[in-house]
């Protein structure tokens, strides 16, 4: 399954159309995945690293099939962060990986497709502990300049400690018989899904702790109750 998953081609070429032949071939694999996860959810708690691949496989085929349209919905952002850096923290323990968390200035409220945006979150953070066990990992989420006020560009950044894989050609050339370790299927999965939320894809740069993995992504900002517009009285 997983060779038959590396070979397909991520390239914008092969997203605009797809034989039925390998449209077969990923459907069959979604059921056999579908299989796996039902037989990994017997394992203990302690084996988290199966659970987190099968999840991600199924991932990566649906984004190739194109499945999910995009559906957006309202968010309150911080409690929506706030469940991701405690199932972050909870993942970090079971893979003894300490996790730390900075959160700069964020909207309130926008409208994003809110599994779409948490997918690319998690993918990016478990590539990232694939790298870090037994070390330290840093989230950092902010909010960055926007030309539009009616639009936030939000961050989103790890770091960790160590030299991760080169995402752009893990994802822009034909892998026939090489295959994609678990770090790289995280952030390539990554990749697709915020190639699908219309962000550019995972950045790089040197932080203090390490290698920065990140995006920034640009979310339609709700205007809280307070900051609409009040309805003009009856007149006299």
């Amino acid at each position: 399954g997983a060779r038959v998953l590396a070979a397909m081609d991520a390239t914008a070429a092969y997203t605009r159309g797809m034989d039925a032949g390998r449209r077969l071939v990923l459907e069959r694999c979604l059921g056999i995945l579908a299989r796996i996860q039902a037989e990994v959810a017997r394992l203990g708690e302690a084996e988290i690293s199966p659970r987190c691949l099968v999840q991600t496989l199924q991932a990566l085929v649906e984004l190739r099939l194109g499945w999910r349209p995009l559906v957006a919905s309202e968010v309150v952002l911080r409690p929506f962060l706030q469940r991701f850096f405690e199932q972050a923290r909870a993942h970090g323990e079971r893979w003894g990986v300490s996790v730390h968390v900075g959160q700069g200035r964020l909207p309130e409220r926008c409208r994003v497709d809110a599994a779409m945006l948490w997918q690319a979150m998690e993918q990016l953070f478990w590539g990232a502990c694939m790298r870090a066990r037994g070390g330290r990992v840093l989230i950092s989420v902010d909010e960055a300049h926007s030309d539009d006020p009616g639009t936030a560009l939000v961050t989103f950044g790890v770091q960790a400690p160590g030299e991760p894989p080169n995402i752009p050609q893990a994802l822009d050339m034909p892998l026939g018989d090489e295959l994609l370790d678990g770090e790289a299927l995280h952030l390539v999965v990554a990749e697709l899904t915020l190639r699908r939320l219309g962000a550019r894809g995972i950045a790089r740069h040197q932080g203090p702790l390490g290698t920065e993995l990140g995006f920034a992504v640009e979310l339609e900002v709700v205007p809280s109750p307070q900051e609409e517009e009040p309805l003009p009285g009856p007149s006299p």
